[in-house]
């Protein structure tokens, strides 16, 4: 598999989860809608929230924007040139 097509991949990937992320947030939502018991609502709302927060993660990672998308990266890269390109092993 070429880098070309990876690349590819990973970002349907990404869009594909995206999707489902908004879906599953406005089905929570929309599940809120008749319920009359505030525990119930509250743990709907709280759940849609937090699936909105990985949502705004992904489209970061995708757009890059986010700081760590573009320190890790680097940091990888550092290491792995510090090892010779191997990984470190942890000694136990």
């Amino acid at each position: 598999m070429t880098s070309d097509h990876l690349e590819h991949d990973l970002e349907q990937s990404v869009h594909r989860t995206r999707i489902r992320l908004k879906e599953t947030m406005a089905a929570l939502r929309e599940e809120m809608n008749g319920i009359e018991e505030p525990q119930l609502t509250a743990m709907l709302e709280t759940s849609a929230e937090v699936i909105g927060g990985l949502l705004k993660a992904f489209q970061d990672y995708e757009a890059k924007d986010e700081r760590a998308w573009r320190i890790l990266p680097r940091l990888f890269r550092k290491r792995a040139k510090a090892s010779n390109g191997h990984s470190p092993a942890k000694e136990r």
